[in-house]
């Protein structure tokens, strides 16, 4: 189970409902911050990000100006339950492992 993480900035929130099977590109209200993981850049290769959507951990491989791309294999990130999000409620924070 997670645990020794602390959040990286401060919460924001995604900009559309997300199913408990969505991946790809989601719209997220600010990615300040979200751009690098553990002071490296996140990429899709070697070094992705991961963040806290409410209860459940994902794993994101790129950012833009406003979203997330969400890797094929990145939900329920180290057994978190996967579950849909609704649309400007979900607290969004990126970590980083102590």
């Amino acid at each position: 189970r997670l645990s020794g993480v602390k959040p990286n900035t401060s919460p924001t929130t995604i900009e559309v409902d997300i199913e408990n099977t969505t991946t790809g590109i989601i719209g997220v209200a600010d990615t300040t911050g979200f751009d690098k993981f553990e002071g490296i850049s996140v990429d899709s290769t070697n070094n992705p990000g991961y963040a806290l959507i409410n209860s459940e951990l994902i794993k994101y491989t790129s950012v833009g100006s406003g979203t997330l791309t969400i890797d094929s294999q990145g939900r329920g990130e180290d057994n978190t339950i996967t579950s849909s999000h609704s649309y400007a409620d979900t607290s969004v924070n990126t970590f980083s492992f102590l």
